[in-house]
């Protein structure tokens, strides 16, 4: 078997910490076929993803992620590490990101939708897998969208003020010659005009 090795680096979301991963590849031998699957419960117009990755079997669903992200430029992650739980906490996925204000979190589970009780860097993965992630609310109690809403913008008026004042600028010579004096001018000659009777 022959090992191709791919690295993939970048800045980490907060752009504090590098991100440096190695993923290991045996051609098409021994790799575990993991279905990733992202669905969003509280915006009916989310567009779900999925998508196949092949990874060594035992891999973190971490993992996973990274080597979807890899394979495909419009899956997009970030993720924050806990070194406490020595695991990431996953905080947006395809531009959706999780608030405590609106007590909005990544869920990740099974393709039975049992919830993991660990974090992303601890849970295995074996050939077959069906690993979801699931956009949702913290508490189950919490009201989900029942009619979808169109989004209509409504533009935001931009109040504008008086502004900075604007000292005068003193006029200089200007790129042809001379600065031009301002008043009355040359006076002009007197015309005279004779009748002949």
């Amino acid at each position: 078997e022959q090992e191709v090795k791919e690295e993939i680096s970048g800045k980490s979301a907060s752009g504090d910490a590098e991100i440096d991963s190695t993923f290991i590849r045996l051609s098409g031998a021994g790799l575990a076929k993991v279905t990733l699957k992202v669905q969003n419960d509280l915006d009916p117009f989310f567009r779900p993803y999925r998508a196949t990755v092949s990874v060594p079997p035992r891999s973190s669903v971490y993992t996973v992620l990274l080597q979807s992200a890899a394979d495909d430029p419009k899956f997009t992650f970030r993720a924050v590490y806990y070194g406490e739980f020595s695991s990431h906490l996953i905080t947006c996925i395809n531009n959706v990101t999780s608030s405590e204000t609106d007590e909005t979190f990544w869920r990740f589970e099974n393709e039975n939708g049992a919830m993991f009780d660990r974090g992303v860097d601890l849970i295995g993965v074996f050939d077959g897998d069906v690993i979801m992630f699931r956009f949702t609310h913290y508490k189950s109690d919490c009201p989900k969208p029942t009619i979808p809403r169109p989004f209509i913008p409504v533009p935001v008026p931009v109040p504008f003020g008086p502004g900075p004042a604007i000292p005068p600028v003193p006029l200089g010579p200007g790129p042809a010659g001379p600065p031009i004096p301002f008043g009355p001018g040359p006076a002009k000659p007197d015309r005279t005009v004779v009748s002949s009777d």
